[in-house]
């Protein structure tokens, strides 16, 4: 069944145009808050991306974005930066880059449960990332935690063998065990590591 509305009255083409007008304003208007909050979101600037965030206030990566500068900007004082951070995970808990944000984020903030959580949580989400096992594996040699800070070395060498001289200097610097780092890293391992 298909309606049919005649145009020849006079005022039916005014309002139909009149409508038309409208609905081109309103596209031309969200075209240019889209686009003026990309543009803001990809400053350093922590004005303008607070400027983007008005403007898009559902989009995670302006949350994640201004989470990371105002880490940048306080250091330590990140209770605000963390809970930005929070915020782009809830509006996107699929986004491992985003859960890694809010490890580095409450790391800074002293409150290492949640820390744990969220870089387990990105590690889950991109489990061959071998840039996210380093990351990993700083934060828990941060936090005292050898066993765990070589298990993630242990991951990096099997995802990235390229890249031993650095988990094996980093292991070094940081464990002073070598049995504890032989025993983790290198035996029983299947996997050929070139120095």
């Amino acid at each position: 069944m298909s309606i049919t509305i005649s145009l020849r009255s006079c005022w039916r083409r005014h309002l139909f145009l009149w409508l038309l007008g409208l609905c081109g304003i309103a596209l031309v208007a969200q075209t240019v808050r889209v686009a003026l909050a990309q543009i803001w979101g990809e400053s350093s600037d922590v004005v303008n991306v607070r400027r983007a965030l008005a403007l898009d206030p559902r989009n995670p990566e302006l949350y994640n974005r201004l989470g990371a500068l105002s880490l940048a900007e306080l250091g330590n004082e990140s209770v605000d930066a963390v809970a930005l951070l929070r915020k782009a995970v809830e509006l996107n808990p699929h986004q491992y880059r985003y859960w890694l944000g809010l490890g580095r984020g409450c790391f800074l903030a002293g409150d290492t449960i949640c820390a744990d959580q969220a870089f387990l949580r990105a590690i889950r989400l991109a489990p061959t990332k071998p840039s996210l096992e380093w990351e990993a594996s700083s934060y828990y040699i941060a936090t005292n935690r050898s066993e765990v800070a070589l298990a993630h070395l242990h991951r990096l060498l099997t995802l990235a063998p390229e890249q031993a001289r650095d988990v094996f200097q980093l292991a070094w610097r940081a464990v002073d065990d070598p049995e504890m780092i032989w025993r983790n890293l290198v035996q029983g391992d299947k996997a050929e590591v070139k120095c």
